[in-house]
């Protein structure tokens, strides 16, 4: 009797969906990849007055394409929309920015690996779906 309950609560998915899901999920990840190279660098570079803005600027930029994202595959995940805004608007605090990020990878690759799909290092490849 559990497995019936356990397979009533699991969303499931069109092709269609998934493909959204694949393809928002790899954007997460790039989102997460450039957070964090940026975080070394400000890290490792020394930085002046003529640095700080560009790097300002890079930074804002990462993170409101890390908002994009997130916001696209919550909504692909069939999400509640309070909740996706939310999530995406935490994008600005720093270094929870990387949690969120992960956290939403993590949801998407389960979503992914329950429909038997292969979920690589920067996810699964849309058109293997």
């Amino acid at each position: 009797m559990s497995e019936n309950i356990t397979q009533e609560n699991a969303k499931t998915f069109s092709r269609e969906r998934l493909v959204k899901i694949a393809k928002y999920q790899s954007l997460v990840l790039y989102a997460l990849l450039v957070s964090i190279l940026i975080e070394v660098a400000a890290a490792f570079i020394p930085l002046d007055d003529s640095l700080l803005p560009i790097l300002t600027i890079v930074s804002l930029s990462a993170r409101a394409f890390g908002v994009f994202a997130l916001f696209q595959l919550g909504r692909a995940m069939k999400q509640n929309i309070a909740i996706t805004i939310i999530v995406a608007a935490l994008q600005f605090v720093p270094y929870l920015n990387f949690l969120i990020l992960y956290a939403m990878s993590g949801s998407a690759s389960k979503i992914l690996k329950e429909h038997n799909i292969k979920v690589g290092l920067l996810g699964a490849n849309p058109s293997s779906i």
